[in-house]
């Protein structure tokens, strides 16, 4: 088991409070990517699952790498190994996407989307080839993943979700996958 922390995998995650369906999938990703060696990036923030996911990290002495931006400095964690500080929300994403080695999506809001899709957008057209997991738990995509199909089958987009994505309800899985694109 390598614990050196050399790949950083960023986890999409919401700062709310959610129920246990979703937080303990969640958290046992968290505790899996650090059994396996990899660093925890992520938004930084000191509420709700980010939180939770980051308390998780440090008691099992993992690496956090925080990509802030300043309009939420009131809620930065401050005891991280790394804070990469942004000016705004759309130079995050960029760094987010510059720094990690691969991108695990988890059910959240409208931050969440909004990072996925750029994450998404900029791997079809080429800009980066990481590997993007979407975690499907409680079925909480499958009204985005039919979206994703309706715009292939309506000729809006000509690449299936599958072919930048890979889709997954298991924790396990997601993993398993990740430690295969990441050797």
């Amino acid at each position: 088991m390598n614990k050196k922390f050399t790949k950083k995998v960023c986890v999409f995650l919401s700062a709310q409070n959610l129920k246990k369906e979703y937080e303990e999938p969640a958290l046992k990703l968290v505790n899996l990517l650090v059994v396996n060696g990899f660093s925890f990036v992520y938004g930084g923030s000191e509420r709700g699952l980010m939180k939770k996911a980051a308390d998780l990290v440090r008691v099992k002495k993992g690496k956090i790498i925080a990509v802030v931006s300043e309009e939420f400095r009131e809620v930065w964690r401050s005891d991280v190994d790394k804070q990469i500080i942004c000016p705004n929300i759309p130079d995050r994403k960029k760094e987010v996407l510059k720094v990690s080695d691969a991108l695990i999506v988890l059910p959240g809001g409208t931050g969440t989307l909004d990072e996925m899709m750029e994450a998404i957008e900029t791997k079809k057209w080429g800009n980066h080839n990481k590997p993007i997991i979407l975690l499907n738990i409680e079925n909480f995509w499958n009204g985005l993943i039919e979206q994703f199909n309706k715009l292939v089958t309506e000729k809006f987009l000509d690449r299936h979700l599958k072919d930048l994505v890979y889709v997954t309800d298991d924790v396990d899985k997601a993993i398993e996958y990740l430690k295969g694109e990441l050797k």
